[in-house]
């Protein structure tokens, strides 16, 4: 009698773990869950699955999206250039999963650019954009060895109550939610900017004892990935407001020993300090109007620190010759 009360319990809770499971499935595959983020990364993943034969991506978080103007970058070098950045809610484990899309294109080069305080962030930010980045079954197989947190995070509290509801909603034919007007990704390649800081006031301080090393989790897989694959995989500092390069250098010092520990090179040690005027809607977010700047930076490091491979496809006339330093 008591088995078979435990067989209907244990079944009973595995039938209400795989409709809580499938609710938050349908939510995130069907756009209903409203988080800010979600139109920047449908973007993102629709830009990723229509283009071929990339030579170089840009992968990370905002400071990336507002340095980087992947048409200019690409002129600059002389190649095929994409911008994946996302946001820094994704963390190191959205660049890692943006970086295999890239490489399963082509790219034989790949650059992750993060703010300076994302080695200070927690690393489950990190896992849970797995999720968010999931559109098919061969994206739940890349990430497989992550199978446990992917199923926390469908099974957690705040998702499958929002699911839930948001399901329903849509299902009764309205409108799940709101649409963010600002963000307009298809018009500026990325999300657009609100009005500029009053870039006087920052003042960044960042210590050593704030670094998480367990961050280095997805910078590890990253590296393991692209030694695997044969690909060149640079990370760098986005953007920064100076006021972070007046101090702070035992944090710099600490994240820069960090990152090359991961098997990742550093396309710099020193980041991209911008001026009050440079400022935009972030302390990390160059002004538009300035994001030309950012970009002839970032080209001349890749072009003049580091050899970058030929484009794919390229005549032997249009093929990029760098010095070796």
């Amino acid at each position: 009698m008591h088995q078979r009360y435990l067989s209907t319990l244990l079944k009973s809770l595995l039938l209400l773990t795989l409709l809580c499971i499938g609710f938050s499935w349908y939510a995130i595959q069907n756009n209903l869950l409203g988080f800010v983020y979600t139109t920047l990364t449908n973007y993102q993943l629709a830009k990723i699955e229509e283009v071929s034969n990339i030579d170089l991506a840009i992968v990370g978080d905002s400071s990336g999206g507002n340095a980087i103007n992947s048409q200019l970058l690409g002129e600059q070098l002389g190649m095929k250039a994409i911008s994946l950045s996302l946001t820094g809610a994704f963390g190191y484990g959205g660049s890692y999963i943006m970086a295999r899309k890239a490489i399963q294109k082509g790219a034989k080069t790949v650059v992750l650019m993060h703010t300076m305080d994302m080695l200070t962030r927690p690393l489950y930010q990190d896992h849970r954009a797995g999720v968010f980045l999931i559109r098919s079954f061969s994206d739940l197989l890349d990430l497989s060895d992550n199978l446990h947190h992917i199923l926390n995070l469908y099974l957690s509290r705040d998702i499958v109550a929002t699911a839930i509801k948001q399901t329903f909603k849509h299902w009764k034919g309205n409108k799940a939610h709101e649409e963010d007007e600002r963000s307009q990704p298809h018009l500026y390649d990325y999300i657009k900017q609100g009005a500029p800081l009053e870039a006087h006031q920052i003042d960044i301080q960042l210590s050593e004892n704030m670094i998480n090393e367990s961050k280095l989790y997805y910078l590890n897989k990253t590296a393991e990935l692209c030694t695997a694959r044969k690909v060149r995989c640079y990370y760098s500092y986005g953007p920064i407001h100076h006021s972070f390069c007046k101090q702070n250098r035992p944090y710099l010092i600490r994240s820069n020993a960090l990152i090359r520990s991961s098997g990742l090179q550093l396309l710099s040690e020193q980041p991209y300090c911008i001026e009050d005027r440079m400022v935009g809607d972030s302390e990390d977010h160059i002004i538009p109007q300035l994001k030309h700047l950012s970009t002839q930076y970032y080209g001349e490091l890749l072009s003049s620190t580091h050899p970058l491979p030929a484009p794919l496809g390229d005549s032997a006339e249009r093929r990029l010759h760098i010095e070796q330093p």
